[in-house]
Parts: structure tokens; C-alpha cells; sequence
């Protein structure tokens, strides 16, 4: 999670618990105080990074998913 640098919006995204991963993406707005579900603009994944850069901008780095299907590392922003 992550937040802008005047502290209006914060993201959320993904993350996990001992039975799923989510890619899920959530936007908080402090007034009026509320969040709102939008389109992950990446794929499911945990362990990942956010950081907000100039303003409103945020930056989503790395991360991993693990599955019986798959294990995969992302080093990507």
C-alpha cells in the first residue's frame, strides 16, 4: 500500500493468505472518504512493492505468485 506524497489517495493492490493470492486493486480517496475497486492494472501477485513518485504517480515493482501450477519471480515495474 501506498500513498500520495499530499496524502489524499492511497493504492492497495494483491497480496496473499495460506489459501489464495489476489489481484485484486483498491484506490482510497480521503475526501470524501472512500474506496473504490478499479481494473489490476498488473497480475496477481505477493510480496511486490508500491511507492508514489512525483504526486500522484505510483510505481508497482516485482513480486511473486506461487501456485501448483506455477512459480514465478516478476522483476518488473
Amino acid at each position: 500500500m501506498a500513498a500520495d506524497t499530499d496524502g489524499t489517495i492511497a493504492v492497495m493492490h494483491g497480496g496473499g493468505n495460506s489459501s489464495a493470492i489476489f489481484r485484486d486493486f483498491w484506490v482510497y480517496y480521503s475526501s470524501p472518504d472512500r474506496w473504490e475497486q478499479k481494473v489490476a492494472p498488473v497480475e496477481k501477485r505477493y510480496g511486490h512493492a508500491i511507492s508514489c513518485r512525483k504526486g500522484k504517480k505510483f510505481l508497482l515493482f516485482g513480486g511473486h505468485v506461487s501456485s501448483p501450477e506455477v512459480s514465478r519471480f516478476y522483476g518488473d515495474t
